[in-house]
């Protein structure tokens, strides 16, 4: 079973408190129009660590004033027949990998921020994409499009609990 666990020594939520921003249409405080995300937001303190508890192979490492610092990559695990799962991480503080690695479960990939410029306090947005046929724009409100282009609700994929005893949080897959 594939996994993210984040860690912080400061980390004290509730896991109705993790998810400050769902997957979807939404209205931004930023902004005066509506726009749809691609991702879920979690709210942890800037420098929690985000690890897999299965291989994580990197496809891109890079930083834009959209997503700020960024991760994208394939979560693999050879030991279970499931298609591999296209993972992006957003807004991150920093990056321990390459891209072309494959990290090994437990590594740290990276540390969670508060990066771009489009981002209203320290969160790691995850997103999953599980192809990259065809282009989604934030303004184009239709799920229908969305799924199209590949993107997914993670909340689809992972169930997300805390564990408060050594301040970290698992993010655990959903079969579907």
């Amino acid at each position: 079973m594939k996994r993210l666990i984040l860690r912080h020594p400061g980390l004290q939520t509730s896991s109705a408190e993790l998810c400050s921003s769902k997957y979807g249409v939404r209205e931004l405080s930023l902004e005066d129009d509506k726009t749809f995300h691609h991702g879920v937001d979690l709210a942890v303190p800037i420098g929690t660590e985000v690890i897999f508890d299965s291989k994580f192979r990197v496809s891109h490492v890079g930083e834009d004033s959209f997503c700020g610092k960024f991760v994208v990559g394939w979560l693999i695990d050879p030991d279970i027949n499931v298609r591999p799962i296209r993972v992006f991480m957003c807004h991150l503080e920093s990056t321990d990998c390459l891209p072309g690695l494959e990290m090994s479960a437990g590594e740290v990939i990276a540390a969670t921020g508060n990066s771009g410029d489009y981002t209203t306090g320290a969160h790691l947005h995850l997103g999953v994409r599980l192809h990259t046929n065809g282009r989604h724009s934030r303004h184009d409100l239709s799920y229908e499009a969305a799924e199209k282009a590949g993107y997914e609700d993670p909340l689809n994929h992972f169930n997300f609990a805390i564990n408060d005893f050594d301040n970290v949080v698992v993010v655990s897959p959903t079969v579907v």
